[in-house]
């Protein structure tokens, strides 16, 4: 679906220079250590396929992907449902390194990945 809306007419220009400012407030808001806390999705993990249908929901990773920010996926646990929930750590470009360490740091404090509970599976609190 992406290809084809690619084939349209856009004006260009616009988006380009909105990017630009986006990019350039982003750089100045981080600096070279700063990070930020994005959520990843619109929601809770969505079932699969169902983002197909809905597909502007992913514009939460693709702004940073198109700026060409680092954006580390930092999974933080799960919902009182069982659903797994993240968020991403978006940094400066070429700061790779600070989103990972961030990211890495944040899946320690809050216990990182678990796999997802079944339907009626109670949730194990640690003792």
């Amino acid at each position: 679906m992406l290809a084809a809306l690619e084939k349209l007419p856009a004006p260009v220009g616009n988006y380009l220079e909105e990017g630009k400012a986006l990019e350039e407030e982003l750089l100045e808001m981080l600096g070279d250590q700063g990070v930020m806390l994005f959520p990843s999705y619109s929601c809770v993990a969505p079932k699969h396929d169902w983002p197909k249908l809905q597909f502007c929901h992913w514009v939460h990773t693709a702004v940073f992907n198109a700026l060409g920010s680092p954006s580390t996926q930092t999974p933080l646990g799960l919902n009182h449902q069982g659903i797994p929930l993240g968020v991403q750590v978006v940094g400066a470009p070429g700061r790779d390194h600070v989103t990972m360490a961030v990211a890495m740091e944040m899946e320690r404090l809050f216990g990182g990945w678990s796999p997802p509970r079944e339907a009626g599976e109670t949730l194990k609190t640690k003792a």
